[in-house]
């Protein structure tokens, strides 16, 4: 093979490579558990829940909570890892991802606006977890107005 018939074939397998990682946000392979940092983009929602002391177990008694939740522009998938429990898998097909905000991040304000969410998605772990996977949210902002 000549050499710049060599660069021009490591060129190719190189853009094609690029080619495969670009596309929207929530991409169609599984996304990576915690550490690993992630972009979810969607619509943010609130919903009403039941929290503490039951969780729903005595609605007449349990705080009722105000939550953030992203619904992604199209459902996703996240992979596995050695922590996640038999009982909890597969993450597939999630047409809902709750938003665990720091306060300082006013996630509440963006209701019904399409954002960009970043940080790291763990499986729910607790009974203020509502969806099987939450997203821990370290930055978010709105990339365009809604028409919802």
């Amino acid at each position: 093979m000549e050499p710049h018939m060599k660069y021009w074939l490591i060129g190719v397998m190189c853009f094609a490579s690029l080619l495969s990682c670009y596309g929207s946000t929530n991409a169609q392979r599984p996304l990576p558990l915690s550490p690993a940092k992630v972009e979810l983009r969607g619509q943010l929602v609130l919903q009403e829940r039941l929290g503490p002391p039951t969780f729903g177990e005595n609605p007449d008694t349990d705080m009722k909570l105000i939550l953030p939740f992203l619904v992604p522009d199209e459902p996703i998938s996240v992979s596995e890892n050695e922590e996640t429990e038999a009982s909890d898998r597969p993450f597939v097909d999630l047409g809902e991802i709750q938003l665990i905000c720091p306060l300082e991040l006013e996630c509440r304000a963006l209701k019904g606006k399409t954002v960009l969410a970043q940080g790291e998605l763990r499986p729910a772990i607790s009974g203020q977890d509502f969806t099987k996977v939450v997203m821990d949210v370290k930055a978010i902002r709105i990339i365009q107005k809604s028409t919802r």
